[in-house]
């Protein structure tokens, strides 16, 4: 195989561009578990997405404010 058949590294995507293994319980997207966001009100998991949305949604007791 010639040298420049092989495929590179710098020709490979980055890892967390392919689907992870964590489903994020907010909008069911899959995404790496090193990447993962966490609420600072009740600790939920939410991938980076809806990360923003969900804390600004969230009261203090973990319960998400679905009427706003």
């Amino acid at each position: 195989m010639a040298e420049h058949d092989r495929p590179s590294v710098a020709d490979a995507p980055p890892w967390w561009l392919h689907g992870g293994t964590e489903e994020c319980p907010h909008c069911g997207q899959l995404y790496h578990l090193e990447t993962e966001r966490r609420c600072g009100a009740c600790d939920s998991p939410s991938c980076a997405h809806c990360h923003a949305a969900h804390e600004r949604d969230c009261s203090p007791s973990g319960e998400e404010a679905r009427d706003r």
